[in-house]
């Protein structure tokens, strides 16, 4: 399973995702999901999966997650992984 795809995962419930802010409480924007898959690190991996999320977005993935509503994040994950 690729980094987004598990990105995607650990935000497809709502309860775990989060709109603005790096996460909290147990919660995650779009970009944050990404990092924590990758270890916590800025890994190559990170990078291109930000820049896959950006393409889609058409913006800053997490100037598009602060917002957007959790239906569009997830559809911008799908988009970039399918």
């Amino acid at each position: 399973m690729s980094a987004l795809e598990q990105a995607r995962d650990l935000i497809a419930n709502p309860e775990h995702w989060c709109c603005s802010g790096w996460g909290k409480d147990g919660r995650y924007c779009a970009a944050h999901a990404v990092h924590h898959i990758c270890g916590d690190r800025l890994t190559p991996t990170c990078s291109r999966a930000w820049n896959l999320l950006g393409r889609e977005a058409g913006e800053v993935i997490s100037r598009f997650n602060d917002t957007s509503t959790h239906e569009e994040v997830l559809a911008v994950f799908d988009a970039a992984i399918y």
